[in-house]
């Protein structure tokens, strides 16, 4: 027992916490405390550590973002600079172009693998084995040499002069073939011209005031700007060209209609240094003139414009950079040690924009078709496409006071600042309507139409330009008082649009293939109303997304606007094609695109435009148009009436402006032609008097009046007789 107890007592001191157990020592509360205080310690601070850190990772990415926005803006504001400088320069007449061979490849963007440096002397070799094989096989070593070194993957400049002078050396056997394959690379090179954006810009900056020379060895820029070429055979021509009273583009490195001109060897570059006449004509040149050199494409590794701008660095290395090379977004200088500023465009394939912002904004309009020289393709489509013209129609009704601010007015009350500003961040189609015709549908488009061309931007190297195509589906000759209405079938409507949405020098790829489609066979075929519409639908899809180079940059679209009225007014037959063409529109959803359609309040109509979609509308009745009838009538009285003098009792005037605006409440509704035709009426009386005024507004009113009255209507047949003969005589009758 006494033992058994012990045994107990000793277990309950174990289970205790017996200090003298080495596995389990006694807790310390004290040192317990002292090592949560120490970790928390510890931990406030890695955490103040790890704070500081994020502070100075974050101060730093804010001194870096601060630093690239500084740069972006030193940048930007010396490419502002420098184009400043350069405008002043063409308006001075002190600007040259040098064009290289990029300008030749964007027009004729087809023809790349000839047109390189690489291609071009891939090309002679080529021509050479097709039309003197035995000459070839004669050198075959200088041409399996030069053919060693065009395959090289670590081609330099020297590799490829070597190759040019191999193959030159093998042509000279036969004194023609030189020549031949010059005239084989490019006597119709300009037939090949798919886009002349490039030669455009150039021809309006050379009309200008800027001269140009090229590198290039074709004759495109000569051909397009209507300009004669000029080598070193020419030194009277050089010393006109230095005096800027030539009109010529030239050519330091040679033409090709002039073989021996041609600079294809190191031996042939040492020809041109050595010659005093060149060499006057372009120091002249960078001396008296400020220098943009473009279309470079591979700078210093193309062996024409290598060169050239290799002898511009030794001539002005002391003097600083004077003159300008514009280069891709993001490519890399290749004139680093030269004295050349650089400027910056986002790619190859918008140079051309980048030029005409040099011109002045009064001159950066995209011009007529018939005024674009080479511009034989698009006149040709537009012929053949016909499009109706509605010039004249819309001119009309921009004649009409207060079409400036209609837009404006009428929207007033809905507190938006324009058709296409009516739902916020959206792009929504508009629906112009009203229960009868005569109260504005038109006007309203005619005003949008006018507002919207306004605003549309011409494209530049970051974005495309804006498109603007309208359609009258009935017109009526404004100027006769019951004029015969004409409508427009929906083939018209395609060829209308697509001609309007083709930019002036420029034919979309999928017109120019239905152009070829329907001629190849039968010259007088017209499209029909499925191609026209396929390939509308392609021309609308191609504006409204972005677009994508060779070279990878990327072109954002323009906005594109189609505004198409009284679409009621068309017949049964023809009107499901111009609904099923709106439907697929609407249901493709493109971005950047708007259209406004207007029409009057048929039951079918309605059912339908509720069908597809949600709609923007806008309501010309007379209620919403009231305030805009007012300053018509306005107006039209101190143009026709007030400014004539033709009614000068203040009270009888302000009674006709009372009785022009407010007939509404008579047997007469006002409308904007009725207005028009009544103040016109009014104009071609003598002796103006209430009466005579009353009978001209509301003559079956007037006349009910009267007999209501029990005043003798002898009185009013009259006035009716007088005013009837007064009308005769202004008629001519």
């Amino acid at each position: 027992m006494t033992k058994g107890g012990k045994g107990s007592k000793g277990a309950k001191a174990s289970s205790n916490g017996n200090t003298d157990n080495p596995d389990n020592p006694p807790k310390d509360p004290q040192a317990e405390e002292q090592a949560r205080i120490e970790a928390e310690e510890k931990a406030r601070q890695e955490a103040a550590e790890k704070a500081k850190r994020e502070a100075e990772q974050n101060e730093a990415a804010k001194r870096a973002a601060r630093r690239a926005a500084q740069k972006n803006r030193e940048a930007e504001r010396r490419q502002t600079e420098a184009v400043a400088k350069l405008r002043q320069e063409l308006k001075a007449g002190r600007l040259a172009i040098c064009v290289g061979s990029g300008s030749t490849i964007s027009a004729v963007p087809n023809e790349f693998d000839r047109l390189t440096w690489l291609g071009l002397i891939q090309n002679g070799l080529d021509f050479l084995d097709d039309q003197a094989k035995q000459i070839g096989e004669d050198n075959a070593l200088d041409v399996e040499r030069a053919q060693e070194l065009l395959s090289s993957k670590n081609w330099n400049e020297k590799d490829i002069l070597d190759a040019a002078a191999r193959l030159q050396a093998v042509l000279s056997k036969r004194p023609d073939l030189y020549s031949d394959w010059l005239k084989n690379s490019f006597k119709t090179l300009s037939s090949y011209v798919t886009n002349t954006a490039i030669l455009e810009s150039l021809r309006r900056l050379n009309k200008s005031g800027a001269s140009l020379l090229t590198t290039n060895y074709d004759d495109l820029i000569e051909k397009y700007c209507k300009l004669s070429p000029l080598d070193r055979l020419d030194p009277y021509g050089m010393q006109s060209y230095s005096r800027g009273t030539s009109h010529s583009v030239f050519h330091p490195h040679g033409y090709w209609r002039n073989a021996e001109t041609v600079v294809l060897s190191a031996k042939d570059y040492w020809d041109v240094v050595a010659n005093s006449n060149v060499q006057e004509c372009l120091k002249n040149t960078f001396r008296n003139k400020t220098v943009l050199f473009v279309g470079c494409g591979g700078g210093l590794n193309d062996p024409n414009f290598g060169q050239l701008l290799k002898w511009v660095g030794e001539q002005y290395k002391t003097r600083g950079a004077s003159h300008y090379i514009l280069l891709r977004k993001g490519e890399a200088s290749p004139v680093t040690n030269l004295p050349l500023s650089l400027l910056r465009c986002e790619s190859f394939a918008d140079i051309s924009r980048w030029l005409m912002d040099l011109l002045d904004e009064s001159e950066r309009v995209d011009g007529a078709i018939d005024e674009i020289p080479e511009n034989s393709k698009r006149r040709t489509i537009e012929r053949w496409l016909s499009p109706v013209d509605q010039s004249g129609f819309l001119k009309d009704h921009y004649d009409i006071p207060g079409i400036d601010n209609f837009e404006d007015v009428l929207l007033k009350q809905k507190g938006d600042g324009g058709v296409w500003d009516l739902v916020n961040g959206e792009i929504q189609p508009v629906w112009v309507t009203g229960k009868s015709p005569g109260f504005g549908k038109t006007m309203l488009c005619s005003s949008v139409i006018k507002n919207t061309q306004e605003s549309c931007k011409l494209g530049n190297y970051q974005r495309a330009r804006d498109s603007l195509a309208y359609f009258f589906c009935s017109t009526y000759d404004s100027h006769h008082r019951f004029p015969t209405p004409v409508t427009y079938s929906f083939n018209q409507f395609c060829r209308t649009v697509i001609a309007q949405l083709c930019p002036p020098n420029q034919v979309f790829p999928v017109l120019q293939d239905l152009y070829t489609k329907c001629t190849k066979y039968h010259p007088s075929r017209l499209p029909t109303d499925n191609e026209l519409k396929d390939v509308l639908l392609k021309i609308l899809d191609h504006l409204c997304h972005q677009s994508v180079p060779t070279n990878g940059d990327t072109i954002e679209p323009g906005e594109t606007y189609i505004i198409i009225d009284a679409i009621d007014a068309i017949t049964i037959d023809q009107r499901q094609a111009y609904t099923q063409f709106i439907e697929d529109i609407i249901e493709k959803k493109y971005p950047h695109f708007h259209i406004l359609i207007s029409s009057t309040w048929e039951d079918k109509l309605m059912t339908w435009f509720g069908a597809i979609g949600s709609w923007t509308r806008i309501d010309c009745d007379p209620d919403s148009v009231q305030d805009l009838i007012h300053r018509y009538t306005t107006a039209g009285m101190y143009d026709r009436l007030i400014d004539e003098n033709l009614i000068r009792d203040e009270g009888l005037l302000r009674w006709t402006y009372e009785q022009l605006v407010n007939s509404q409440k008579g047997q007469v509704i006002t409308t904007f032609r009725w207005i028009y035709w009544k103040i016109q009426d009014l104009k071609k009386l003598d002796n103006v008097t209430k009466d005579m005024i009353d009978a001209v507004l509301r003559p079956e009113s007037r006349k009910r009046k009267l007999s209501e009255e029990g005043e003798d209507p002898a009185h009013y047949n009259a006035v009716s007789d007088i005013l009837n003969k007064l009308l005769n005589k202004r008629n001519g009758q």
